[in-house]
């Protein structure tokens, strides 16, 4: 969704800003030439080929550019971490595309799938643990304190009607004794 609002944003300012240009210079836009053919075929009588030149080329190359950077915004600055495939029988293949790990989610066998694995909802709930754990991590960085073998334990609260997630409960066992403002700031 976001992809296609970032697309269609720059496609949408690279045309006006190209309209704005050719109508400085004196060429012909392509809404002038969509209205011109649109309306009679004397308007190829019209167009010059300065303005074919402009319309077909140069309008173009800005255009593979545009696409080109748009790309390179998108994996650079929103961080597209990784895809889903679906395998079937309600299995999904996870890869992250900088490292190439994958992981496999199952649907659970209280809802129709094999319990084979991850469930994508006990993913949701591990991930927000291990979010958890890096944060503190870094927080510990910053402290100078070491935080290796601190481990939590999740659990996942499903409600009914709709199935969802209604509540993760983390519990956090450090390795060391740390004391109750230590933990806290952690």
């Amino acid at each position: 969704m976001i992809r296609l609002l970032f697309t269609g944003f720059f496609i949408l300012t690279g045309a006006i800003i190209s309209n704005l240009f050719a109508r400085k210079i004196q060429l012909k836009t392509w809404y002038d030439f969509l209205q011109g053919i649109l309306e009679s075929l004397s308007f190829w009588n019209r167009v010059s080929f300065k303005d074919l030149v402009w319309l077909f080329f140069y309008l173009s190359f800005p255009f593979v550019i545009k696409c080109t950077i748009r790309e390179f915004y998108l994996k650079k600055y929103l961080n597209m971490t990784s895809t889903v495939s679906y395998l079937g029988d309600l299995r999904t293949n996870a890869t992250h595309l900088a490292s190439k790990n994958n992981f496999i989610t199952d649907a659970p066998i209280d809802n129709q799938g094999k319990g084979d694995g991850f469930s994508p909802t006990d993913a949701v709930a591990t991930a927000l643990a291990s979010c958890l754990l890096t944060i503190m991590g870094i927080k510990g960085n910053y402290m100078q304190i070491d935080l290796a073998g601190t481990t939590t334990s999740v659990t996942k609260v499903m409600g009914v009607e709709p199935r969802r997630i209604t509540e993760i409960i983390i519990d956090i066992t450090f390795l060391k004794n740390f004391t109750t403002k230590t933990q806290n700031q952690l």
